[in-house]
C-alpha cells in the first residue's frame, strides 16, 4: 500500500480533472467544427486521456478511440513502433502516427514516460514525451512533471490537449492565409 506521502486523495484528482476539463471541451468543439477526429495512444497515461475525452459532452463525433501499449511488444504489434526506448520522443511520435493510422483518425495524441512511483530505465519519475499529430504533422515535446503519479499523467494529458490546440491553430492560419491567395 503506498504511504500517505504519496497517495493523492479523490477530491485532489477530481479537481485536478476539472482544470483539464475545460481544454477537453474546447478541443471537442474545434474539432467538431472541423469535422476532424482523434485517437489516442497510451502508455503512462493507461487510457486516461481517451477517458476524459469520451466524458466530455459531444465528443461521441470527435473520439474515434485509443490503445493502451504499456508494453514494447504491444506498441510494436499495434501501433508499429520500431526499436526505440519506451521513455523517448521516437516513441511517442511513432505511437501517435501509428494511432492515427490504425484508427483512421485526422489527429493523434500519444504519451509515453515515467508517472512513477519509481524511476524507470534511469528516467527520474516525471519525464514525460507528449506527441501530438494532425494530418501528416506531428509535434514532440518532452516534460518533467513534478507530484504524484496522477498529477503527472494529468499535467501530461493537459499539456497533450495544448500541443494539439496549438497544431489546429497553425492549422486554421495556414487555411485561412490560403483562401487570402
Amino acid at each position: 500500500m503506498p504511504s500517505a506521502a504519496t497517495q493523492t486523495s479523490p477530491t485532489t484528482i477530481t479537481n485536478a480533472e476539472h482544470l483539464v476539463a475545460a481544454r477537453l471541451r474546447t478541443i471537442v468543439e474545434r474539432l467538431r467544427a472541423d469535422e476532424l477526429t482523434l485517437a489516442t495512444a497510451e502508455s503512462l497515461t493507461g487510457g486516461l486521456c481517451s477517458y476524459l475525452f469520451v466524458d466530455t459532452p459531444d465528443s461521441g463525433d470527435v473520439v474515434v478511440g485509443g490503445v493502451v501499449a504499456r508494453t514494447a511488444e504491444l506498441r510494436r504489434a499495434l501501433l508499429g513502433v520500431g526499436d526505440c526506448t519506451a521513455v523517448s520522443a521516437e516513441c511517442a511520435l511513432q505511437m501517435a502516427v501509428g494511432a492515427q493510422r490504425l484508427l483512421g483518425s485526422s489527429c493523434a495524441l500519444a504519451f509515453t514516460g515515467v508517472a512513477g512511483p519509481g524511476a524507470q530505465d534511469g528516467h527520474p519519475v516525471g519525464t514525460v514525451f507528449v506527441a501530438a499529430s494532425l494530418e501528416g504533422t506531428v509535434q514532440v515535446e518532452r516534460h518533467d512533471f513534478d507530484g504524484t503519479p496522477d498529477q503527472v499523467r494529468l499535467q501530461s494529458i493537459a499539456n497533450g490537449v495544448d500541443q494539439l490546440a496549438s497544431l489546429l491553430e497553425a492549422r486554421q492560419r495556414s487555411m485561412a492565409a490560403r483562401d487570402l491567395s
